[in-house]
């Protein structure tokens, strides 16, 4: 199963039911030549997490660092913690 969101932006989580983990990806897969194969998809893997919760952070994080500013830890940890608030209580809401 995939979850996508307008909330997560770019990014996407994997579950796999198999072994309840939870892999943060690219939204999109991307297509690559492969030589053997022709035109293969490919995705960027940021991480594995054994909660959902945890994965949701991942990309929170991987959301605020697409800025280029340079801002102070008490802005970045501001924004995080907005940020964590938002989505969690999405989820709390569910």
């Amino acid at each position: 199963m995939k979850i996508i969101d307008e909330v997560l932006g770019d990014y996407r989580i994997d579950i796999d039911s198999s072994s309840v983990s939870y892999t943060v990806k690219d939204k999109e897969d991307k297509m690559v030549q492969d030589k053997t194969r022709g035109m293969v998809p490919t995705n960027t893997v940021y991480g594995y997490y054994s909660s959902i919760e945890n994965a949701i952070l991942k990309i929170v994080n991987l959301n605020l660092n697409k800025g280029e500013d340079t801002v102070t830890l008490k802005e970045y940890l501001s924004e995080f913690k907005q940020a964590k608030s938002v989505i969690l209580n999405l989820l709390k809401n569910e």
